[in-house]
Parts: C-alpha cells; structure tokens; sequence
C-alpha cells in the first residue's frame, strides 16, 4: 500500500473560516430585564454582552454589512445609558432557534465608559452566577 491513510496527510487550511475569538465571557442578558441598543433610532434586543461588545437580534441580516462602523450608538443597561458609543459590526448569522443575531464590538471606548461597563457586567455575571 503506498498511498498514506487520510489521518497521516496534511488537511487544507479551511480559507473561509472566520478567526473571531472572544476576549471574554459573554453574560446572557435574558433573564436581566430590558437591555437594549439605540443605532440610528432603532432599538435593539441585547442577547449578550461583555466588556467588548454585544450581540443584537436582527429581523433582517441586510440591515448592517460585516466591518461597518457606526457612530451614536446608545446602549441601556440596567438603570445606565452609555451614550455616544462607536461600534463595529463583526458577524451576523444565525442564532439560537433560527433567530439572526449580529456581533458588535465596541470602539475606542474611553476608560471611565470602560470601568463603568465593567462594573455592570461584572454585578450581572455574579447574579447569573448564583
């Protein structure tokens, strides 16, 4: 036998996987109350978040295009409003029972909004947690 068995030769590389990796622990936001995000007047349902961004539940995948940067946005947290918030859309896709969800990360966020949202996260993670 001269050919090699497939678990000894070499599997291309996949070009169209996506390299996302999280940074950190996304907290599900279901069971939190009212969380949503305000871009270009248009509420959004908060499915997750974390430090660095959120997942949103879309109606329509068209509404946003991968890479694309918004400005303004608003995000309402809990008894908090981050205003003036700048985000990049990093994903859509299909989410949990064929609902779309898109991925949004947050930009050039400033240490003071940074801490603030830190805090919040870290009060809902130990709720969920307990």
């Amino acid at each position: 036998m001269n050919s090699q068995s497939i678990e000894f030769q070499k599997i291309k590389d996949d070009k169209g996987s996506s390299e996302i990796v999280r940074s950190s622990f996304r907290v599900p936001t279901q069971e939190m109350g009212n969380i949503s995000l305000m871009i270009n007047k248009v509420q959004y349902k908060v499915l997750d978040i974390s430090p660095g961004g959120v997942a949103i539940s879309l109606e329509d995948n068209s509404v946003f295009t991968i890479d694309e940067i918004i400005d303004n946005c608003e995000l309402c947290i809990l008894d908090h409003v981050f205003t003036d918030l700048k985000a990049r859309i990093v994903h859509s896709s299909l989410g949990i029972e064929m609902s779309l969800q898109c991925g949004i990360q947050w930009i050039d966020l400033d240490m003071q909004c940074l801490d603030q949202l830190n805090q919040i996260i870290l009060k809902m993670k130990s709720q969920l947690l307990k």
